[in-house]
């Protein structure tokens, strides 16, 4: 065979696998996504009967304590739908996702996820939506004792988490809206804001806006951890009503239950 004969044998091998992996980029299964999160969350949060693509799918987002175990495994009410999508971002490539569920988003969370040479940047639009309380079931205990009703409602502003440096800027603010449960005939017992502030020592604090279960502290995040520090207590005139759900929050010293997490 001549040098121009195997140059060209050459070119068309190339082409074909090029071919290939573009073909497999572009129409890579939605289920790739599903697989991925799954070893992320080491299970915990599940994308079932995932279709369409990596680049425009969907699928029924589930919090799951047991996956073998369909029977605790607790679904949103409408599905969840996906745009990812390459673009330049100060002159660097990033990717911008869209995410959508009927039942929570009146607008979509948008994404930008850009790549670096030591990891990646994630930046979240300022946005709000909504969630329903009992999805939280899904996470097993305390939650499937406690059983939440209720409306998650989240805000973020100027959100950005940087990987390399395990960073975390901007807020997060969200708030169990008429929060109810089948511990209390008390309903609702009340609202309560968890607000998190970013920066070199991310920190959060629980307070509460209204009820007639009462909860404060506060916590910081390092290392990926997490420390929190609080007390639950009933208003005046409604410890008999809410003794029980006490019981379950945190170990009692009195009329209190003592919140932690370390």
């Amino acid at each position: 065979m001549t040098q121009p004969a195997r140059t060209s044998h050459r070119s068309v091998i190339a082409g074909v696998v090029l071919g290939a992996l573009l073909a497999l980029l572009t129409q890579a299964p939605a289920q790739w996504v599903a697989t991925r999160l799954d070893q992320i969350s080491h299970g915990t949060v599940l994308l079932q009967d995932a279709q369409g693509t990596l680049w425009n799918g969907s699928a029924q987002a589930v919090l799951a304590n047991d996956r073998q175990n369909s029977a605790t495994q607790v679904a949103l009410p409408t599905r969840v739908h996906w745009t990812l999508a390459p673009q330049l971002q100060n002159g660097r490539l990033a990717f911008r996702l869209n995410l959508a569920s009927n039942c929570c988003t009146p607008t979509p969370v948008v994404a930008h996820a850009m790549p670096s040479w030591n990891g990646w940047v994630l930046q979240v639009d300022d946005h709000q939506s909504e969630w329903p309380a009992q999805w939280l079931t899904g996470l097993g205990a305390p939650w499937n004792t406690i059983a939440p009703q209720g409306t998650l409602r989240l805000r973020t502003q100027q959100l950005v988490w940087r990987n390399s440096e395990q960073r975390l800027q901007g807020q997060v603010e969200l708030v169990l809206h008429q929060f109810s449960t089948q511990l209390s005939t008390v309903r609702p017992l009340g609202s309560y804001k968890i607000s998190l502030v970013g920066g070199d020592r991310p920190s959060f604090a629980l307070s509460t806006l209204e009820g007639a279960l009462q909860m404060q502290g506060h916590g910081e995040w390092r290392q990926n951890k997490v420390r929190f520090q609080g007390e639950a207590f009933a208003q005046e005139g409604s410890e008999s009503a809410v003794s029980n759900l006490l019981n379950v929050l945190g170990q009692r010293q009195g009329n209190k239950a003592i919140l932690r997490m370390e």
